[in-house]
């Protein structure tokens, strides 16, 4: 059962960040905010860093010690504009 919530924890965060327009030239702001407070809540030192622009910060979050070794996952959130022929709207 417990992976049953999991995995709705999981689709429940994917589709908050889906619905959110990160395409090229709007701000970051709302996916970053959703990012930190998720992760936050899992006990993860979440900090701004400086970005391409005031609303495109970089996000460097950790969780564990600082002794050495360690994860280091990277990505990005913006997005291309959405093409043609989607019968509803993508986000």
């Amino acid at each position: 059962m417990e992976a049953a919530k999991d995995m709705q924890a999981i689709f429940d965060l994917a589709h908050a960040l889906v619905a959110i327009d990160t395409t090229s030239g709007h701000s970051l702001e709302a996916s970053h905010a959703l990012i930190e407070q998720h992760l936050a809540g899992l006990g993860a030192r979440v900090e701004r860093l400086p970005g391409s622009g005031t609303d495109r910060p970089s996000l460097l979050c950790s969780v564990g010690g600082d002794g050495p070794g360690g994860l280091m996952l990277c990505g990005h959130l913006d997005t291309v504009p959405p093409g043609e022929g989607w019968s509803t709207d993508p986000l």
